[in-house]
């Protein structure tokens, strides 16, 4: 699921950041709280475009 597709269907920020699927990174240091940050940025981003 994209952040775009995420906003289009009214997913909390909290439902549309978890959807993800990253195996490859969540062992990295500091994944989660970057992950956040990066998705709430985007989120935000593509929530004010459409809206």
């Amino acid at each position: 699921m994209t952040v775009a597709e995420a906003v289009e269907d009214f997913l909390s920020f909290d439902e549309a950041c978890y959807r993800g699927d990253w195996p490859e990174y969540q062992n990295a240091p500091a994944f989660e709280e970057t992950h956040r940050r990066n998705a709430d940025a985007e989120f935000r981003e593509v929530e004010s475009e459409l809206f």
